[in-house]
């Protein structure tokens, strides 16, 4: 089970969350995604890898992240998981 770490809204394409750590899952290939909500519920969606660039003053950084198709953010409350399989 992945730990999502955020959970934001790309305009125009959809929601995304980044994950702790990395998974060696392929980039751009339509993947099959498990949220697991806090409530005990489980929300199935399309997804694809992508890597977000991040900026904290000095530091740069990329988390990986998966967007979520036909997913709005407030399907993805906080504290969920995420599942990701080919």
């Amino acid at each position: 089970m992945l730990t999502i770490v955020n959970i934001f809204t790309i305009s125009g394409r959809g929601t995304a969350v980044s994950i702790e750590g990395y998974t060696g899952l392929p980039i751009r290939k339509t993947l099959t995604a498990r949220v697991h909500r806090p409530d005990g519920s489980v929300l199935e969606a399309r997804a694809s890898k992508e890597y977000a660039l991040r900026r904290d003053g000095e530091r740069t950084w990329e988390d990986e992240c998966f967007l979520l198709y036909d997913v709005d953010k407030t399907d993805v409350p906080e504290g969920s998981t995420l599942d990701v399989t080919e």
